[in-house]
């Protein structure tokens, strides 16, 4: 396993430090907590980390996919914390497009003011379809993706719209609102294969490619609420972050600027004792570029979610209450 270097793993820490301090004032006109707390949760979840390149002379981008399972699972969620389990169904895949093997951590906070990603892919094992031949792939088990990234965001406008509301269903949204969001990004990245080239042609001629970016980040996301209970919200981040790539150990260094888009989605249902939810996320980070082709990383998911919520009131100590 390749070690993440300090420089990468300090600035991770400061992003994550408290980012409860700042409370905001809700309008229950617009936003109302669920009273019951407690959520029982059934899921279907799909997650994944893709490697896209884009030659200048073609608009379509060529795409190494994981062949990753669909993991069906159960979850208990108490106010801000929960705890799910699930298992990736190895029938629903399809034995043509090869082997994936992958550890994929993706963190998402939605708070009141302040959002945090973070995100920590390790996968093996990749499918390339032929873009004139529908069914016929080419194999990469070779080919390795190393992925950790923080992205932490400010909301504007969290005592009118809520990110909870629409990503985590613990909140009802009873009005449509939207907000602006400013923000950071970092990200650490390692793609590596075993034959002489990166990506089986011209675009990379070495084994190994890294990268480290930062940058800032603009967003803005709005819930559309239908009939009360039904809502639709979309949101988009772009980003332009400053880093460099290198090759062969961290040699040939190359400081550039990469742009980066974070687009994310939520529909569904929400009421006092269930909800149902479908939200999609896919975070696409520009990670190396040259005349040749522009190298991007997507990172993904999509979940459907069905949450069941009762009445609980657990006997909660008195130093915990504050934070709670």
């Amino acid at each position: 396993m390749t070690r993440i270097p300090k420089y990468v793993i300090i600035p991770i820490f400061l992003l994550l430090f408290p980012i409860n301090i700042l409370r905001a004032q809700v309008d229950t006109s617009y936003v109302v907590k669920f009273k019951r707390e407690l959520a029982l949760q059934a899921y279907l979840s799909k997650k994944y980390t893709s490697l896209s390149y884009q030659f200048p002379s073609e608009y379509n981008e060529h795409e190494y996919m994981p062949n990753s399972r669909t993991r069906l699972g159960v979850g208990v969620m108490w106010k801000a914390f929960a705890l799910y389990l699930g298992y990736g169904f190895k029938f629903l895949n399809d034995a043509d497009k090869g082997n994936t093997k992958s550890l994929d951590l993706q963190l998402h906070y939605y708070g009141r003011r302040f959002l945090i990603d973070f995100f920590g892919q390790n996968y093996q094992g990749f499918y390339m379809e032929y873009p004139e031949k529908s069914g016929n792939y080419v194999l990469r088990p070779d080919l390795k993706i190393f992925q950790y990234g923080v992205v932490g965001q400010y909301v504007f406008n969290g005592n009118k719209f809520s990110y909870t509301a629409a990503f985590n269903q613990d909140e009802w949204q009873k009005r449509s609102a939207g907000s602006f969001h400013l923000g950071l990004g970092l990200y650490y990245s390692l793609m590596m294969a075993d034959s002489s080239y990166l990506l089986g042609g011209t675009i990379v001629n070495h084994q190994e490619l890294r990268s480290v970016l930062v940058g800032p980040n603009l967003g803005y996301a709005y819930t559309f609420v239908i009939g009360r209970r039904f809502f639709i919200t979309p949101s988009l981040t772009v980003g332009l972050h400053v880093g460099f790539t290198s090759v062969d150990k961290w040699q040939n260094k190359d400081v550039d600027a990469y742009p980066a888009v974070f687009p994310r989605i939520a529909l569904g249902y929400n009421a006092e004792r269930w909800a149902l939810c479908l939200s999609y996320t896919n975070n696409k980070v520009s990670t190396a570029k040259s005349e040749d082709a522009t190298l991007k990383l997507n990172t993904g998911s999509l979940l459907l979610i069905f949450s069941r919520r009762f009445s609980f009131h657990p006997k909660i100590p008195d130093f915990l209450k504050p934070i709670l």
